[in-house]
């Protein structure tokens, strides 16, 4: 199948979501708005250009849409992370237009008659009508407020606030992870966290986090087959609302730690022999009714939410370090086994790698030198690091794999290899050295404008 067809079998369904009317209030406008369109075609010559300039925009967000998701998505992979079907989202709001067109013309058209005539009324109707369906999103989003919270809640929180001031002293700053709500709040207090709702990542983290999870597949199946299904989900979540949660029943803290997650947060108890609170709440949250939950959450709406536990991870490793071994394996399962298996104190004494993936210079080689690394400067594209070893050793950095960071030294440049499957490290020699490390992308502006 070509990619054209591809294209076409994956987009067709997609964009058909977004532009068949979903609800009441979107039915209606798009019904008033085929009207609108009528009464300005047949009785408003005048406006007829407005309506033609209306379809030609519709019809160029499509073609653009379309053109996307047909051409450029295969030709470039990481395009297809920018969902821009999204675009047709505007559609309710361009109906709501048009529908206002249509009320402007019946009410021309029905003021035109005596005020005993039925059709005198048919204004007033549609208001009513307006009226009454607007209800339904408007109860949707009271709920939405009520039950995830308003801005406040979620993103001005005096917990995570101190968290974060807590969490800048440090360099790098340590992970953090969620249990039960939405992690992807936490990098709006300048945190960096472990999962989340992402929209373009490495396949390689996706089949780390899938070990994360993998216990999630005895206690809770219905949640792992959902978050397996759902590939943007990075979530650390179940279905059970348990007020005392045993954590290792639905996560491999040892993986967490090999991630450098050092806090966890949750609104309810987490039981780990590894895990220690630095901070409590007076409750746990599924201990609550569903009253006191709602009394909870519009609290939180007016003065930030306050209902969470902080866990610290005991055994969390740091951004960087160094191993004193080096184990390869000839397939990923092996490996993943391997990983599953291994106590976070393991991994900062032993690096994993696919056999594959290690660079020629470590071909053979089992035991490392002692190094220790000194973070100098560390930036989200950008590393630097001193390092003093015994002899050639190898420096893990927790961050994700990309074939786009690249290590300097002395004016040698060369690729970062992965470490732990979804993760990377560079060797070094022995003796004092300074590494630089960048994030350097083929599709950043500058790079593009040098090919020119």
């Amino acid at each position: 199948m070509s990619i054209v067809e591809t294209g076409v079998m994956e987009s067709l369904p997609r964009l058909g979501e977004y532009l068949v009317p979903h609800g009441g209030p979107e039915y209606l406008y798009f019904g008033l708005g085929l009207l609108g369109f009528a009464f300005i075609v047949l009785r408003d010559r005048g406006s007829l250009r407005l309506v033609v300039l209306f379809l030609l925009s519709i019809a160029a967000a499509l073609a653009l849409v379309l053109a996307k998701a047909l051409f450029v998505d295969g030709a470039l992979p990481f395009a297809k992370g920018f969902n821009v079907f999204r675009l047709m989202q505007f559609m309710p709001m361009v109906l709501a237009l048009a529908s206002g067109f249509a009320y402007q013309h019946v009410r021309t058209w029905s003021a035109q008659v005596r005020q005993s005539n039925v059709r005198h009324f048919i204004p007033t109707l549609l208001v009513v009508a307006w009226f009454l369906v607007s209800l339904e999103p408007k109860a949707k989003n009271l709920r939405d407020w009520v039950g995830q919270g308003n801005f406040r809640n979620n993103l001005e929180s005096p917990v995570i606030e101190d968290l974060a001031a807590k969490v800048r002293t440090e360099m790098p700053p340590p992970r953090v992870a969620a249990h039960q709500f939405y992690a992807s709040y936490l990098p709006a207090y300048g945190l960096e966290i472990t999962g989340g709702a992402l929209t373009l990542y490495p396949r390689r983290y996706r089949e780390f986090w899938e070990l994360v999870i993998a216990p999630m597949r005895e206690s809770d199946p219905k949640m792992h087959g959902f978050l397996a299904a759902n590939k943007l989900r990075l979530r650390m979540t179940t279905y059970r609302r348990e007020a005392r949660v045993e954590f290792a029943r639905y996560y491999d803290l040892d993986l967490l730690s090999l991630a450098n997650t050092r806090y966890v947060l949750s609104c309810d108890e987490l039981a780990h022999p590894d895990l220690t609170v630095v901070r409590d709440s007076a409750v746990n949250w599924n201990e609550l009714t569903r009253g006191e939950k709602i009394k909870a959450m519009l609290r939180g709406n007016l003065e930030g939410r306050d209902l969470i536990k902080i866990y610290e991870n005991q055994n969390a490793l740091p951004r960087v370090f160094a191993p004193q071994e080096l184990r390869v394996f000839e397939t990923k399962e092996e490996l993943f086994e391997e990983m599953k298996r291994m106590p976070a104190a393991g991994f900062r004494d032993t690096l994993l790698a696919l056999e594959a993936d290690v660079p020629v210079v470590l071909s053979g080689r089992s035991s490392l030198g002692i190094a220790k690394a000194n973070i100098v400067r560390y930036e989200s594209d950008k590393i630097v690091f001193d390092v003093q070893a015994d002899g050639p050793s190898i420096i893990f950095v927790g961050n994700s794999f990309s074939p786009f960071w690249r290590r300097r030294s002395e004016l040698l440049e060369s690729q970062v290899f992965p470490a732990y499957h979804a993760f990377w490290a560079v060797p070094v020699r022995g003796g004092e050295s300074r590494i630089f490390c960048e994030y350097r992308p083929p599709y950043t502006i500058g790079r593009i404008l040098s090919r020119f």
